[in-house]
C-alpha cells in the first residue's frame, strides 16, 4: 500500500439510517476503496492501535477513494477532533432518518438477537439506553460538533426519507460529494440489507437452516416464542402514544435545528408529536 494512502470519506453514521446499506452500495463502485467490514472503529475504540493498522484494514492492491464507514464515530465526542488530525480534507457523510424510528429500528435490531430484556420505554429511565437509542438522533448537534473541524462544504447530510422514495437519486447525491462517477447503479440498489424486521435471531436462523426452510411456519414461530427461544415481534405502533410523544418532544429542537442546517423541511419527524 502506498505511503500517500489516506482515508478520504468517512461515514459517521449513525446505526439504523442505511449504513450497511450504502457501505455494500459502493463496495460495488469501481472508483471508491471500502474495507471488508462497514464499521472499523479506529476513531473511537482503536486509535491506539496506529495510523499502520488503520490502513491494513483496506486491501493491499487498494485503488479508488479509501472509504471508511463506522456508524458509531457520530456518538464519539472523540471521533471528529481525531478525524481532523489525520486528515482536514476529509469529506464527512452524515445519515439521517426520522429520529424515532431509527431509535425504535436501533432497539429491535438488537433485542430481536437476544442481547437484553428491555423494553423501548425504559430509555427515558436509563442512561446508557438513552445513550445508545436515543442520541445517536440528534443529527444536527452531530453535524455542529463536526463542522468545529471541517468547513461546510465537506459535511454532507443524506436522508433517509430519499433512500425511500428514490434511491438512485439518494446514491446519485453521495456520490457527487464523494467526488465519483455518479450514474453508477450497483447492484444493491432496490435491495433492503440489514433491515431491523420483526423476525427472530440467530436461533431461529438456525433451526430455518436445519430445516431446510426459508421461513418459519406461524405456528412453529409461536413455539419458539412461548419456549423463549426468540423474543415476540414489536413494532413502534404498538409503543405508548404517550412514550413516542415525549420522544418527539425530546428530538424536537434537534430536528428545527437540523432543517436550518439543511434548509430542509422534516414535518413528517414532528408528526408524531401531534398524534
Amino acid at each position: 500500500m502506498s505511503s500517500l494512502f489516506k482515508v478520504q470519506v468517512v461515514h459517521v453514521g449513525p446505526q439504523k439510517t442505511a449504513t450497511t446499506w450504502l457501505h455494500v452500495a459502493l463496495t460495488e463502485h469501481p472508483e471508491i476503496c471500502t474495507c471488508e467490514r462497514d464499521a472499523i472503529h479506529f476513531f473511537d475504540m482503536h486509535t491506539s492501535h496506529g495510523v499502520d493498522w488503520y490502513h491494513r484494514q483496506f486491501p493491499t492492491s487498494a485503488k479508488g477513494i479509501p472509504f471508511d464507514s463506522t456508524p458509531s464515530y457520530g456518538r464519539s465526542p472523540l471521533a471528529p477532533n481525531r478525524i481532523a488530525q489525520y486528515n482536514p480534507k476529509a469529506k464527512i457523510l452524515i445519515t439521517a432518518r426520522d429520529p424515532v424510528e431509527r431509535a425504535f429500528s436501533h432497539y429491535w435490531h438488537e433485542k430481536k438477537k437476544l442481547r437484553f430484556n428491555y423494553t423501548f420505554d425504559e430509555a427515558l429511565k436509563n442512561y446508557d439506553l438513552f445513550a445508545n437509542w436515543i442520541e445517536p438522533g440528534l443529527y444536527a448537534h452531530t453535524a455542529e460538533r463536526f463542522l468545529e473541524y471541517f468547513p461546510r462544504e465537506q459535511v454532507h447530510i443524506a436522508f433517509f426519507d430519499d433512500l425511500r422514495s428514490d434511491p438512485q437519486h439518494f446514491l446519485k447525491e453521495i456520490l457527487e460529494f464523494i467526488g465519483v462517477d455518479s450514474k453508477f447503479q450497483p447492484e444493491v440498489l432496490e435491495r433492503k440489507i440489514n433491515a431491523a424486521g420483526t423476525s427472530a435471531p440467530r436461533t431461529a436462523k438456525f433451526i430455518r437452516k436445519a430445516l431446510g426452510k426459508p421461513t418459519l411456519a406461524p405456528c412453529f414461530r409461536d413455539a419458539l416464542i412461548r419456549l423463549r427461544l426468540v423474543p415476540p415481534p414489536e413494532k413502534l405502533s404498538a409503543q405508548s402514544n404517550d412514550f413516542v410523544r415525549e420522544l418527539t418532544r425530546i428530538f424536537l429542537p434537534d430536528i428545527e435545528a437540523l432543517e436550518k442546517l439543511t434548509n430542509r423541511e422534516l414535518k413528517s419527524w414532528k408528526r408524531h408529536g401531534s398524534e
